[in-house]
């Protein structure tokens, strides 16, 4: 990659005002998955969906009667449509199907602990419970789990947001 010369960072020091709008923009998204994280995770939902089944037909195009590309872009319109048409439903099943996967992660840990009798049987096998114990929680309570997840991101989005910001004033002085 090539250094930036000083005319190039001139001009996009100058659009300092457009990396603070993302910033600004971020910290709002964050603060509204935080305090709506279901609604919100169930909209991200419906947002993936719309991107798969747009991507889905146009893959119908792009695909050129090769079985693969047809078949990826089938898919992708199906799992597109399942996400527009139950995004609460969709999110709630992908949190018990992560639940499951934990749980038998867990399960496997613990057993491949106790049938290894070494050194690192007793933290495996701590890790191993721990592990099943959190995927019985999410398969217990979906919702809550959609709800850290939404935290999480909007966490996420506002440090994102803080840096968009900082890296905008950083700018607006170089233009200076």
């Amino acid at each position: 990659m090539e250094p930036v010369s000083d005319d190039e960072l001139r001009v996009g020091a100058r659009l300092w005002w457009v990396v603070m709008i993302v910033g600004l923009a971020s910290i709002a998204l964050g603060l509204i998955l935080i305090t709506r994280p279901f609604k919100s995770v169930a909209a991200l939902a419906w947002f993936a969906g719309l991107f798969l089944l747009i991507g889905g037909i146009s893959g119908f195009f792009g695909a050129r009667r090769q079985e693969v590309g047809i078949g990826w872009a089938i898919v992708s319109v199906i799992s597109g449509l399942v996400l527009l048409v139950w995004p609460d439903v969709t999110v709630q099943v992908v949190a018990v199907v992560a639940g499951i996967g934990y749980l038998l992660r867990g399960v496997i840990r613990a057993v491949v602990a106790l049938m290894d009798h070494d050194e690192s049987t007793m933290p495996l096998l701590v890790v191993g419970v721990i592990g099943a114990l959190v995927g019985i929680a999410i398969i217990a309570w979906p919702d809550a789990t959609v709800a850290v997840v939404g935290v999480v991101l909007g966490l996420g989005a506002i440090v994102a947001g803080i840096g968009e910001i900082v890296s905008s004033l950083e700018l607006k002085r170089l233009a200076a």
